[in-house]
């Protein structure tokens, strides 16, 4: 409704596990104190609202388990403040932009989607990389591995060509 879009003190929102319909509401990008926004499990379509990317202070992002489309937003990286990083199970498409800005993000989860194009450059701290079934092809670039990286799953894509040899030195995957 609307009406969210004026509680402008607003700093958490889960709208999980609903029956919603038509697009994603490019209003909640007013609510500019949100640190937690998770939207998904619902018949959401429409694309991600480039204007979400003023939601600087956002700690969580989750726009999952819904009919969403289009790419995601190019200056995405403008949420810096960024832990959690969600987009599943959706059917964005295209690349997934750079990212390498986002200094803060810990898990990366960008999960069964119709993505083509990996970033050629990753976030610092990364610790959980999912990017299962989706349909990124080539090869993983370097930057992929970080010392804190525990978890990737990358299965079902199309990728191609030696692993990165940044990998001869992980210890924690």
């Amino acid at each position: 409704p609307p009406e969210l879009a004026a509680l402008t003190g607003l700093e958490y929102l889960n709208l999980y596990t609903n029956d919603f319909t038509g697009s994603v509401p490019p209003s909640l990008s007013n609510l500019t104190r949100l640190q937690y926004l998770g939207l998904g499990d619902s018949y959401a379509t429409g694309s991600i609202p480039n204007s979400y990317t003023d939601l600087t202070n956002l700690l969580y992002l989750s726009i999952s388990y819904s009919l969403i489309t289009g790419t995601i937003p190019s200056n995405i990286h403008r949420l810096s403040k960024l832990d959690y990083f969600i987009i599943a199970e959706n059917l964005c498409t295209g690349a997934v932009p750079d990212i390498s800005d986002m200094t803060s993000v810990v898990a990366l989860l960008i999960n069964t989607n119709v993505l083509t194009v990996l970033p050629t450059e990753f976030p610092k701290n990364l610790e959980i990389v999912i990017f299962y079934n989706n349909f990124f092809f080539g090869t993983l670039p370097e930057s992929i591995y970080q010392p804190r990286l525990n978890e990737l799953l990358i299965y079902g894509n199309k990728m191609t060509g030696p692993l990165p040899s940044t990998f001869d030195t992980a210890t924690n995957l």
